[in-house]
């Protein structure tokens, strides 16, 4: 399974809405529910990927990656 593909079953576990940004066709764009932000974020560590962006909205958020090995800004 690729990297992409793997990112993508893990959103789908997280989130209702969530795809590859039309703008670059790498990033991971994820709208998600704030309370499994955290669970996210260290799935993605673990699995080093590197996190863009992360912005809460309420009870909602809004988080950006890419699904390749990288090092992430949480390190």
């Amino acid at each position: 399974m690729s990297d992409k593909n793997e990112a993508l079953a893990i959103c789908s576990e997280f989130a209702e809405e969530y795809g590859i940004d039309l703008n670059d066709d790498e990033t991971i764009v994820v709208y998600m529910e704030n309370e499994y932000v955290n669970k996210l974020k260290d799935i993605l560590i673990h699995k080093k990927y590197k996190m863009y962006s992360f912005q809460v909205y309420a009870n909602r958020a809004l988080v950006q990656f890419i699904p390749e090995k990288a090092e992430s800004i949480f390190d």
